[in-house]
């Protein structure tokens, strides 16, 4: 079992690029590496056309219910 989990998520915002949502290239992405990638190449960027990663703002996501 995983005890290194913390409930404080460092919040990335990633928006579309027009170019990427012409190519449809736009969908639901679920895997970490998955959203890098699409950063990297230029699919997605951070809010205005920044850089995409950390916004600065922290989420407190507990767990609301564990199973052992």
């Amino acid at each position: 079992m995983a005890t290194d989990y913390s409930p404080l998520w460092d919040l990335n915002l990633g928006v579309w690029t027009q170019d990427s949502i012409e190519k449809g290239y736009r969908s639901r992405l679920l895997q970490e590496f998955q959203i890098l990638d699409f950063a990297e190449k230029g699919f997605i960027t951070g809010p205005n056309g920044g850089k995409f990663g950390s916004t600065g703002f922290i989420v407190n996501c507990p767990i609301v219910w564990r199973f052992l």
